[in-house]
């Protein structure tokens, strides 16, 4: 699923308590390069741009692992954070 693409001011989509995810330095469409079409972001993980649907279904086999990879890592460094923020409030 794609994402628009957020207000400039607003940081890449992210679940409750995770911190965003990098954007691309690059904004093209990773599958056709395209860069003047109004371009989405991968919805979950945040790190790549894509141009619409069919590009999105052309690169899913190859962007799945690091697509799912990118999210597993996000929910461990939230659940660390989790983890931090609750020591430091104990040790209040």
């Amino acid at each position: 699923m794609l994402q628009e693409e957020p207000n400039k001011m607003q940081p890449s989509h992210t679940a409750a308590g995770q911190s965003p995810a990098p954007r691309p330095a690059v904004k093209a469409c990773l599958w056709c390069g395209a860069s003047e079409k109004r371009l989405k972001c991968c919805s979950g993980c945040g790190t790549v741009w894509l141009c619409g649907k069919d590009c999105q279904q052309q690169l899913w086999p190859s962007h799945k692992a690091a697509c799912k990879d990118a999210q597993r890592c996000a929910r461990l460094r939230a659940a660390a954070h989790a983890e931090n923020s609750s020591d430091s409030q104990q040790n209040k």
